[in-house]
């Protein structure tokens, strides 16, 4: 009879026990663990931080600027250019070398003033002027007077026939001009892949950092368990086996604890060398709610007509028509036209004047014509280079719409295994209370199975978060496809002009 009633008190003793402990067990994990953070860091806050800290978007934002400065030198062309030499020479031998004076001066200047216009008209305004003084005497007895040149000439050039309207002239512009169009899409590009790639990142993070949270969970429930059957085997309500079982399970929990510890430190400083934020309180991650609301056909039109993708390769065509239509003006015969007028003036008696027969006017053209055969050869080529860019668009475009509507199929199935995954979760915590309530009752032999229904909560719990983090990384890659990301800020919001 006492050994009935010292067993019963010890049953009911541990009946309260094992209730108050699984209560409290099943109110810590609804709240969650917060191990390692405690200030909340926010997506939004992560990928403003880190467009400013990392040097990714300043790289390309002068690669930008690189391209308009090249650009806007081209406009040189257009500059007005000036020429200028000067020669002075002191002392000079007679012809045959007969004398030699010292004191001989000659002085030779030139200057040129010219600009071209547009529509190829150039033109060039020049004077020279040349000064001779105390120069030596040829023979003996005969005296050299100092002479005085002084010409002035202006000339205006216009072609007739190849590069008539400045086509020529203006390639290098048109080029460039679509150059800086290509650095302004790629500038676009490269923001849109830099916030999928810090979204993909952040996703990555917050995962790991709810997998430690949950595998630390089970960690401290399977030692709070060792310890309750460490303390029944003393009152031989547990068996050696039980022991040894609880042993066993708390060494597999801590393993995959530090383990899922280990790759949270590797993606926590993978977050701060994007923040460049090496020390420091960092922040724990927040789930991100991402919209992608598109529906399958507006992303396939958007991807064929209005993408960084194609606008990228509807300027590399034109680049190409506009190398055929340069070819095309180089390989016509130049017809040139030029008119100059020419003024002179001599010294011989202290004062410049005019020469007779030095102010001439002069005009013609000059014609030249190019091999019809290389002609054709450069031709050709132009033409296949806008084929071949053609079909680099048709190649690249098929290709990125067949990623999207293998991602559409794949979100479809995301969204499925979701409904699955929350079922799973509803249905693992009704089974941990069952087991509770059954092991309360007395109708249970072990608590393990109470303890691996818990378990089973927290693996719910994980296999969920998984389902949400791969539906959220698959947003965020059909973000990045459709250029959503293009606009997270506006160029001149991000970088002035240098």
């Amino acid at each position: 009879m006492g050994s009935f009633l010292k067993y019963s008190i010890l049953y009911i003793f541990g009946w309260f026990y094992m209730r108050s402990f699984f209560s409290v067990l099943l109110v810590w994990m609804i709240v969650g663990l917060s191990p390692v953070f405690a200030a909340p860091l926010s997506l939004d806050q992560f990928i403003s931080r880190a467009l400013v800290t990392h040097p990714w978007m300043k790289q390309s934002a002068e690669a930008y600027w690189a391209t308009v400065f090249r650009r806007e030198s081209e406009d040189a062309i257009y500059d007005w250019n000036l020429f200028a030499s000067y020669t002075f020479q002191q002392g000079m031998a007679s012809q045959g070398f007969t004398a030699f004076e010292p004191n001989t001066n000659v002085n030779m200047a030139s200057l040129e003033l010219s600009r071209l216009f547009p529509g190829a008209v150039q033109l060039s305004v020049a004077g020279t002027y040349e000064g001779y003084r105390r120069m030596p005497a040829p023979f003996p007895g005969v005296q050299i007077q100092d002479i005085e040149v002084l010409d002035l000439s202006v000339s205006i050039k216009k072609p007739l026939w190849r590069n008539l309207m400045g086509v020529v002239d203006a390639y290098p512009l048109k080029l460039q001009s679509y150059q800086v169009q290509m650095a302004e899409i790629r500038y676009q590009d490269d923001l849109n892949s830099f916030v999928r790639q810090l979204t993909d990142v952040y996703l990555s993070w917050y995962l790991q950092y709810k997998t430690v949270e949950i595998m630390t969970a089970q960690m401290r429930t399977s030692e709070a368990l060792m310890r309750i059957t460490l303390r029944q085997a003393q009152t031989q309500m547990a068996e050696a086996l039980d022991v040894a079982q609880s042993r066993q399970q708390v060494v597999t929990r801590r393993l995959q604890a530090k383990q899922a510890m280990q790759l949270l430190a590797q993606q926590e400083a993978l977050i701060r060398g994007y923040l460049d934020f090496p020390e420091g309180k960092l922040g724990t991650p927040v789930l991100p709610k991402l919209s992608f609301d598109m529906s399958e056909k507006e992303a396939l039109e958007h991807v064929r007509h209005a993408s960084n993708l194609a606008q990228l390769l509807d300027v590399n065509i034109e680049t190409q028509k506009e190398l055929l239509s340069y070819r095309n003006e180089i390989n016509k015969p130049a017809l040139d036209s030029f008119v100059s007028y020419t003024l002179g003036s001599r010294d011989e008696h202290g004062s410049l004047r005019p020469v007779d027969g030095k102010n001439t006017f002069s005009g013609g053209l000059t014609l030249s014509v190019p091999l019809e055969d290389t002609a054709l050869v450069a031709l050709d080529e132009a033409k296949a280079l806008i084929r071949q860019a053609q079909y680099q668009k048709e190649v690249s475009l098929r290709s990125v719409t067949d990623q999207l509507q293998v991602s559409f199929a794949a979100r479809k199935a995301l969204g499925a295994q979701l409904v699955e995954a929350d079922k799973l979760a509803t249905i693992s915590r009704e089974v941990a209370r069952l087991e509770e309530l059954k092991y309360q009752a007395g109708r249970s032999p072990s608590q393990f199975f109470v303890m691996g229904a818990q378990d089973r909560v927290l693996d719910a719990a994980l296999q969920r978060e998984i389902v949400v983090v791969q539906a959220l990384q698959l947003q965020n890659a059909l973000a990045a496809m459709t250029d959503r990301y293009r606009a997270y800020a506006v160029f001149s919001d991000r970088q002035e002009r240098p």
